[in-house]
């Protein structure tokens, strides 16, 4: 009797070193040890079990900044971003999933009298689908990773209207936004946004240099001149395809969404698109010359 007693003692204590966080911390992101308890950050969201939650990990990198490691659900981390070595004291990071193929990434104040408070917000959002015009915001990069989905990553943060310590964190948001790092084997393409920026400073010189100056046409001018302005002051994506941003129907543009470079087509007996080269004289020519 004493010897099954002896070893059910041993198959608890065996049990309870075995699992993760009671001796060791485990990474959120790869499931195995990480150095040690000092080193790491993870804070993870109450939420319901039908709305899974992932974590950070956050990391020392000197003595000034901490590196964060959002992972999804999945298991993927996809980018990092550094924050203020100080902050490890006042926020909280937190990392869960949304309705739909989103996850926030919050930077919270817990011992603020609103708990739910955020300082920053990294929203990964399937690709195209939410809007992002109702708050200060900024678009990073739309992210392709192994498992074949574009996600479009978005930084936004809240008004910090008279709160004197949120008004001082959020200064550091442009150093933040700037350290956003992007992991191994992550495809990183332009967003629509940044792609419509390209082609509006591509096609601002080109119309410079075609018409003397950046003014809208008078309504005699020719329609063309007409056309192009448009393009230029109102740039919408008509469509896009796994490479493309496309542009107008009209005057056909497109935006390589892995490097940036615009193309044209050029209509006629043997149609052809070609490279957009804005100081070219035949900029903005789109029909063969007879």
């Amino acid at each position: 009797m004493k010897r099954v007693f002896l070893i059910l003692v041993l198959i608890l204590v065996f049990t309870i070193y075995a699992m993760p966080g009671s001796g060791e911390v485990t990474s959120a992101v790869t499931g195995g040890p990480l150095a040690g308890r000092e080193t790491v950050r993870t804070q993870q969201a109450v939420l319901p079990s039908s709305d899974p939650v992932s974590s950070v990990e956050g990391v020392p990198v000197d003595d000034d900044l901490v590196e964060y490691r959002p992972a999804t659900d999945t298991g993927l981390c996809l980018f990092s971003f550094r924050c203020p070595a100080e902050w490890m004291e006042t926020a909280e990071v937190t990392c869960r999933r949304l309705p739909g193929e989103r996850y926030s990434v919050s930077l919270n104040l817990p011992g603020h009298p609103d708990p739910e408070e955020r300082i920053l917000t990294f929203l990964l959002c399937e690709h195209g689908k939410t809007d992002v015009t109702k708050m200060p915001l900024r678009e990073i990069a739309s992210l392709r990773d192994d498992t074949g989905r574009t996600l479009d990553l978005i930084a936004f943060w809240p008004d910090s209207g008279d709160d004197e310590q949120l008004r001082s964190m959020r200064e550091a948001i442009p150093e933040i936004l700037d350290s956003v790092a992007f992991e191994e084997g992550v495809e990183v393409l332009l967003t629509a946004n940044q792609a419509t920026e390209v082609l509006h400073d591509a096609l601002a010189k080109a119309y410079a240099d075609t018409y003397g100056s950046l003014t809208e046409p008078e309504d005699s001018d020719n329609t063309l001149r007409q056309v192009f302005w448009e393009l230029l002051t109102a740039p919408r994506v008509l469509s896009e395809d796994e490479s493309y941003y496309v542009y107008s129907g009209v005057t056909p543009f497109r935006v390589d969404k892995r490097t940036g470079d615009i193309y044209k087509h050029i209509k006629g007996p043997s149609p052809m698109t070609v490279p957009f080269d804005p100081e070219a004289e035949d900029a903005l020519t789109f029909r063969q010359q007879p």
